[in-house]
């Protein structure tokens, strides 16, 4: 008796659990609460976009974002160019990715629009393909140039370089995050520092756990909302650990990354 009432208040517990996640889950959805998850790790690179990711992004604007099957922020492509097509790939950070505003509004859409009815235009079609994504360094953005642009055989590179942060972000001491790699000199040489494999981030990032996160992310705010509020953690404490590394060592000060 006494085990079948403990197995109705064990089951009882569950199903309140249940229905409460439940009305949490309907309550974000109506009050349109979203933080989808446009990122996944990658072996070259730390971290890249997800194929076929899409939601709402709210930061610094407002924009239903779709990321490709081949993982960029744009329309799908052949990577096989058409003949007498003009390609234009177009690395860079957020300013290229541009999650914050609808595609048809970004510069590279906007440009391949402009350029098509250029008079002097000599071919078929000029085509701007998207490689950006949000927090690429220069670093990242040259192995993404080895490894995925050069599959669609462009014409031109175009690099958005951004001074504010891009300088930082190819240093592995004055970058924020740890998940990416970096180029340092070794033997005399300049090598791909590949030990970001072994981060916290990048191995919670590429384990059945975290890939399992992410799943889950396309149907329930409530995970969308428990990663974002781990990454916001994440990086409040590493710049804690930076600022307090800052008091005991002398401030280091870079040239390139001063917006003066």
């Amino acid at each position: 008796m006494k085990k079948n009432q403990r197995f109705l208040n064990s089951l009882l517990v569950i199903l309140s659990m249940v229905a409460g996640l439940f009305v949490v889950e309907i309550c974000m959805r109506i009050a349109k609460i979203e933080y989808p998850i446009f990122q996944t790790f990658d072996t070259y690179r730390g971290f890249a976009l997800r194929p076929n990711a899409s939601g709402w992004w709210l930061k610094e604007g407002k924009a239903y974002v779709e990321i490709n099957s081949e993982g960029l922020r744009d329309r799908e492509h052949d990577k096989k160019k058409i003949n007498n097509y003009f390609r234009i790939a177009i690395l860079g950070d957020s300013f290229a990715e541009a999650r914050s505003i609808q595609l048809e509004k970004t510069f590279w859409f906007l440009m391949e629009a402009k350029l098509n009815v250029c008079k002097n235009n000599k071919y078929k079609k000029i085509e701007t393909i998207n490689f950006g994504v949000t927090e690429y360094g220069t670093t990242q953005e040259l192995l993404t140039l080895q490894h995925e642009v050069w599959n669609y055989d462009p014409d031109i590179i175009l690099l958005a370089f951004f001074s504010g942060n891009d300088v930082a972000d190819n240093s592995k001491l004055l970058s924020k995050k740890k998940y990416r790699p970096y180029f340092i000199y070794r033997d005399d040489k300049i090598v791909v520092d590949n030990s970001f494999r072994n981060s916290k981030p990048y191995l919670l990032l590429k384990s059945n756990i975290g890939q399992l996160a992410i799943k889950m992310s396309n149907y329930s705010r409530i995970v969308q909302f428990l990663r974002e509020s781990y990454v916001k953690y994440y990086f409040k404490k590493a710049a804690n650990e930076k600022k307090i590394d800052n008091q005991n060592n002398k401030k280091i000060v870079e040239p390139g990354i001063n917006y003066k």
